[in-house]
């Protein structure tokens, strides 16, 4: 079985508009990018989706990733927080 590595350190909170995401692997950052994200033009945008599709091939660390997703939502204005594991919800 292959494994999905994880968003570095821990899941994110991420709110866009009134919706929230857990992104808490590569699968789930990329989709958030490219479906969903409010602005694709910026630097830390186009960081953070190829930072994530490296970590998902195994190619890129998921803490650069993690960071590059921060970094695109401060750029994008996109509020997110750190979730523990045991802040999730099943």
């Amino acid at each position: 079985m292959t494994t999905i590595p994880l968003i570095g350190a821990g899941a994110l909170e991420i709110s866009l508009v009134s919706r929230q995401f857990l992104i808490a692997d590569m699968k789930e950052a990329i989709s958030l990018l490219e479906e969903h994200w409010p602005v694709k033009t910026g630097v830390h945008y186009r960081l953070a989706l190829r930072s994530c599709r490296l970590a998902l091939l195994r190619n890129g660390s998921s803490t650069v990733a993690r960071e590059h997703l921060i970094a695109a939502c401060l750029e994008a204005g996109v509020s997110h927080k750190a979730v523990s594991t045991n802040q999730i919800r099943l």
